[in-house]
């Protein structure tokens, strides 16, 4: 269930080797958003359903960085994002989320001075191994998920890095074996005769902290060198944990989440061309946010139903699911006119609810619907799909579906009836029997002409 990061963010991530950088403590100093700790950490062992030892970790970021992520990753904002960079004396910024942990223990964290400079020291030798999760990539809204302890490497094979870590020639590459301690883990048979390593968390504790860690490059500094690289670090968030000491996990029951609070419905600054659109605040607590994130840890979901009528009209479901958060929800309205165009000026409703579950396989509950909002079309709002109208009373009307249509949902060109299902019509077999004939038309003129080309080459050669 990761999410993906968003695009020009991760494009603006600087890869150069950083030997001497600046670490600030000050967590938002010259930076073009509040910088805190990541909010809501949740953990949860995935029982080996991914593999031996791997956990789900989950959290968030404050409403500043997502606001800030987003417009970097949105095209119509992202000059402006730079703009406000080159102010702040930056040419870039970006930031990762990293991950510390500690066995038993609250104070026995592996978090050193290479954390802040992607493991290099200034000879550019690597001594950070695969432990150390220095690096996640975040999202541009609230929700944020990684996997830790995935793989410890290979037990069979002396050259495993993962697990044996680089101890020579003045390396000091560390692996698995060099941080685990002994009683922290079993080694186990696997079914094709080899051996690994399975972490005991029916006997320990595993302990977890995050922290933001900010990366800008000064303006004029050389691109290549690292004169010009500062890292500004976020406090630790608070310590969660998965294992044998670990608290139970989050649970919710019928009437657990209360209903949304939406406001400020009104239509967007943007051409959206044949589709009307809706923007709404959404306000969502800080308690509805640790919620979601413990939920999703443990592979739960906590999502957001939009609805729309015509004033005094049925109810329909305008958008389907989406992970929620504070600031503007977009809405499409194409699904209002389902059976027939919704004209210019006509009073629209809009409504929300929340669906959640603790996982997949458990029944989805709902809360309570959210306030009314209501606003008057700015223009026709057309079908989804362009009707055809058949010429005889009663007649199931055609939809076509594919890429010349406004949603563009197929490539399939066949035509549809009302409910979606091939349309079952003898047209179907003469439309395939005449595109057939004309493809066989075209295959005998391609021969001919080839056939042409080579007695002229033959001439030609005489």
């Amino acid at each position: 269930m990761l999410k993906k990061g968003f695009s020009m963010l991760a494009a603006a991530i600087l890869v150069l080797p950083l030997f001497r950088v600046s670490v600030s403590a000050a967590p938002d100093a010259g930076l073009p958003f509040t910088l805190t700790a990541p909010e809501h950490v949740a953990i949860t062992y995935l029982n080996g359903t991914d593999s031996l030892n791997t956990c789900h970790i989950v959290w968030s970021q404050n409403d500043s960085m997502c606001k800030w992520a987003s417009r970097v990753s949105d095209p119509a904002t992202h000059e402006e994002t730079e703009n406000e960079l080159a102010a702040l004396g930056y040419d870039s910024l970006s930031y990762t989320a990293q991950i510390d942990w500690s066995i038993d223990s609250t104070e026995d964290w592996h978090y050193n001075a290479y954390w802040d400079t992607d493991g290099y020291d200034s000879n550019y030798v690597q001594h950070l191994g695969e432990w150390a999760y220095t690096d996640f990539m975040p999202s541009d809204g609230i929700f944020n998920e990684g996997l830790v302890f995935s793989d410890l490497g290979s037990l069979d094979d002396p050259g495993d890095a993962a697990w044996n870590g680089r101890h020579e020639d003045g390396d000091d590459y560390t692996g698995w074996k060099d941080v685990l301690k002994e009683g922290q883990y079993s080694i186990v048979d696997t079914v094709d005769g080899g051996r690994q390593v399975k972490l005991d968390f029916d006997n320990h504790t595993v302990n977890v902290r995050m922290r933001w860690l900010v990366t800008a490059h000064k303006a004029g500094e050389p691109a290549d060198g690292n004169s010009g690289e500062i890292r500004i670090g976020s406090d630790w968030s608070q310590i969660v944990s998965v294992g044998k000491d670990a608290p139970p996990a989050v649970s919710v029951k019928a009437g657990d989440i209360a209903a949304p609070v939406i406001r400020d419905l009104q239509y967007p600054d943007e051409d959206a061309g044949m589709y009307s659109v809706l923007w709404f605040q959404l306000d969502v607590p800080d308690s509805l946010t640790n919620t979601m994130i413990n939920l999703a840890a443990g592979d739960g979901t906590i999502s957001l139903y939009t609805e729309g009528r015509v004033a005094g009209g049925e109810w329909v479901e305008l958008q389907d699911a989406w992970p929620q958060s504070t600031g503007v929800n977009k809405v499409y309205l194409q699904d209002l006119a389902r059976e027939q165009a919704v004209p210019k000026d006509t009073t629209i409703e809009l409504r929300c609810r929340y669906g959640y579950s603790l996982n997949p396989e458990t029944e989805m509950l709902y809360s309570d619907y959210s306030n009314v909002l209501s606003i008057l079309t700015d223009q026709v709002i057309e079908p989804k799909y362009a009707a055809q109208t058949p010429g005889q009373e009663g007649a199931s009307t055609t939809v076509w579906t594919g890429t010349n249509t406004p949603d563009g949902t197929s490539s399939c060109l066949l035509p549809r009836d009302a409910d979606g299902n091939p349309e079952k019509s003898s047209d179907i077999g003469w439309v395939w029997i005449i595109l057939v004939v004309l493809a066989a038309i075209v295959l005998i003129l391609i021969i001919v002409m080839t056939l042409n080309k080579r007695k002229e080459d033959g001439g030609d050669k005489r």
